[in-house]
């Protein structure tokens, strides 16, 4: 990112990493973030560091992100205020207008809304409660939870029709509140905010196997949410006027 800077001299920088990404040390005496600072104080930005929740801007997800923004030195920047709403948009808000998810040699309502959830996965599925994680299932026998322990608490989840998602992850892929399977990678575009225009090309990952290119889910989980994206762009364009 300092050699971009460098090179194109851009207006502003937007950098977006994990939480922990703020903390992570370079040398026993200096974080990343702080050589970071130095290296675009020398090419005359400022940097400014904040958490924001995904779920503050209007995503039906819980998802916290280090969002590291460069203006010109002594420009002043604020970071986007979160949404005033009662509640934060939930599972149930992004879901509840779409049509069935169809196999994978049928053709989908909408784009991408493809389930290829095998066999075996939907008798697993089925024993989680709408919420739950297979982990905490008391009934399951132990041929479906296998060796999961207490703490898997992230994987192999229902959604919450009630609540916002976890965060979506790369390799992983969340239960659907209701129905017995993994959510679809439209469904996952939802939760991340994109809109139904925007159509993912590439393979559907069977969560058995492996594919050789990027998949669908994991272009999903990869990408910065796109209703936050824009909260942040447009904080930007306001502090600079531009």
């Amino acid at each position: 990112m300092v050699r971009f800077a460098a090179a194109l001299r851009p207006v502003a920088v937007v950098i977006e990493q994990v939480p922990k990404f703020l903390q992570a040390r370079a040398t026993e005496n200096a974080t990343v973030l702080d050589v970071l600072r130095n290296e675009f104080a020398s090419l005359g930005y400022d940097l400014d560091a904040a958490v924001l929740d995904a779920s503050d801007y209007g995503v039906p997800q819980r998802r916290k992100r280090a969002i590291i923004v460069g203006v010109p030195a002594g420009q002043k920047y604020a970071f986007p205020v979160p949404l005033l709403k009662p509640l934060p948009t939930t599972v149930g808000d992004a879901l509840d207008d779409m049509p069935d998810a169809v196999p994978i040699d049928e053709e989908p309502l909408m784009p991408n809304h493809i389930d290829v959830t095998p066999p075996r996965d939907r008798h697993r599925i089925s024993f989680v409660p709408e919420g739950q994680w297979l982990s905490k299932v008391q009934d399951a026998p132990p041929s479906v939870v296998l060796n999961l322990k207490a703490k898997d608490s992230t994987k192999f989840r229902r959604l919450d029709r009630s609540q916002p998602s976890l965060t979506l992850r790369c390799g992983e892929a969340v239960y659907h509140p209701v129905e017995d399977r993994y959510i679809t990678p439209r469904e996952a575009a939802r939760i991340q905010g994109f809109p139904d225009r925007h159509v993912f090309i590439g393979p559907i990952r069977r969560r058995t196997g492996t594919v050789s290119n990027l998949d669908q889910h994991r272009q999903v989980a990869n990408a910065v949410p796109p209703p936050l994206a824009r909260s942040v762009a447009s904080s930007v364009k306001d502090s600079l006027c531009l």
